[in-house]
């Protein structure tokens, strides 16, 4: 976990930022950011966020979802953005069987959120980064298995909704976590690898207490 060296204050950094990441405020550099709502309505994270805990790890969705009404009764929202078009989304919540996903899922098919958080990216770190497995090592050590009853679920029924990026070097995009207070970044997590995401439970938690301290 890194703190200095951090264009956004005191905010809490983890997992691998890019140098140029370091540099530069999320919640700033995200405030224009152009993206979609699953009934095709453009529109900008200035425009969607007040407190929020805000993520692009769209494998997570039902483990975050399981905990949105909590975080709404705290005055926190939930925005997941995803790389996709507005029909695979809809498609995809539908098939999830997720709730108002209109509500607090969005879909980035231009990948602008991705690029001005400037989040990791590449072969490398897709499919050949040690942070994989040491990931799950961490994982089976804390007790935990490979994989959360919530993945396991959307896996049972991947056969049915498969979805390709709309570029083909979206899908060696990673993903990140973000808490925001208003104007104020809180927490910013830069996934290294695939798998190396921040714990939903953890990033619930962190915005509850952050909420309650107001």
């Amino acid at each position: 976990m890194v703190t200095e060296g951090c264009g956004c204050s005191d905010a809490i950094l983890s997992g691998k930022p890019s140098d140029r990441a370091r540099k530069l405020d999320p919640r700033i550099s995200i405030g224009k950011s152009s993206f979609m709502k699953l009934d095709g309505t453009l529109t900008n994270m200035n425009e969607v966020l007040g407190d929020a805990v805000t993520t692009t790890d769209t494998s997570l969705i039902l483990q975050y979802n399981k905990r949105r009404t909590e975080l709404l009764a705290a005055g926190v929202k939930l925005v997941i953005v995803s790389i996709g078009k507005p029909q695979s989304g809809k498609e995809l919540c539908e098939h999830l069987g997720v709730e108002n996903a209109n509500d607090f899922i969005f879909v980035d098919p231009e990948n602008a959120v991705y690029d001005d958080l400037d989040l990791n990216r590449g072969i490398q770190s897709t499919f050949f980064n040690p942070a994989t497995p040491l990931t799950f090592g961490r994982r089976l050590l804390r007790g935990e298995g490979l994989a959360s009853e919530e993945l396991k679920e959307v896996l049972a029924k991947w056969k049915d909704g498969f979805y390709m990026p709309p570029k083909s070097e979206q899908g060696f995009q990673q993903g990140g976590s973000f808490i925001f207070r208003g104007k104020q970044t809180i927490y910013a997590h830069y996934d290294e690898a695939t798998a190396a995401h921040a714990i939903p439970d953890e990033m619930v938690e962190l915005a509850l207490t952050t909420s309650a301290s107001l």
